[in-house]
């Protein structure tokens, strides 16, 4: 469920218009919702990793 939610919520994160108002091509758009996918994904691999080894180190 959470990664459902962050996947709309990275829709919603991208900017569609520049500073000057105009709207941003569809192509930067594209890369830049892939960008946000993939740092979304480094951050829940990174935080789960974390979280192991802080647990194996407890342990």
């Amino acid at each position: 469920m959470q990664d459902i939610v962050a996947d709309a919520m990275t829709v919603e994160a991208v900017a569609r218009f520049d500073a000057q108002g105009k709207p941003i091509p569809q192509e930067q758009i594209l890369l830049a919702h892939t960008t946000m996918q993939t740092l979304g994904r480094v951050a829940i691999i990174g935080g789960t990793l974390l979280v192991a080894a802080a647990n194996v180190y407890l342990l």
